[in-house]
């Protein structure tokens, strides 16, 4: 079947710090998980629904640009090489409009696999545009270009 899973749970974001600049907020979800095999390529997605409580005072309107709902996309072997890949991911979340018209974001991410037998890194380039970059500064739109390497053994 096309649909994968269906999660229940409860998240904790936290910034870490202390003092005026600490924040966090609790989430109650709901996630479904769809997967499928298309030729070469495993097509997924995931749609979360959320409900945000326990936010720190100075982050009272956080929901306004969080939004109630969290969707992320994937695509792998867009292009192969022998052992090698590029994957796509895109997700998009929706501040308080249904649609993102003003609020929310959506970030699109590339991942280049060297595919060595013994040390396979990675390579990530994500481009990131909307609000709730982080906690402290949710409320001011970020965007973003990173570039990064992960490792895996």
């Amino acid at each position: 079947g096309l649909i994968r899973g269906v999660d229940f749970g409860y998240m904790h974001l936290s910034n870490g710090k202390g003092g005026e600049d600490s924040r966090s907020l609790d989430r109650l979800f709901v996630r479904t998980n769809f997967l499928t095999k298309i030729d070469r390529h495993l097509v997924g997605a995931n749609l979360m629904l959320y409900k945000i409580y326990n936010e720190d005072k100075p982050n009272k309107d956080i929901q306004k640009y969080m939004g109630y709902w969290d969707a992320t996309f994937f695509i792998s072997n867009i292009i192969t090489s022998e052992k090698q890949s590029l994957d796509l991911e895109f997700r998009v979340f929706s501040g308080t409009k249904i649609l993102y018209p003003s609020q929310g974001g959506y970030q699109v991410g590339l991942v280049y696999d060297f595919a060595s037998d013994n040390f396979n890194p990675m390579l990530y380039l994500q481009y990131y545009n909307g609000y709730v970059e982080n906690i402290l500064s949710y409320s001011k739109r970020s965007e973003q270009l990173r570039l990064g390497l992960m490792l895996t053994f």
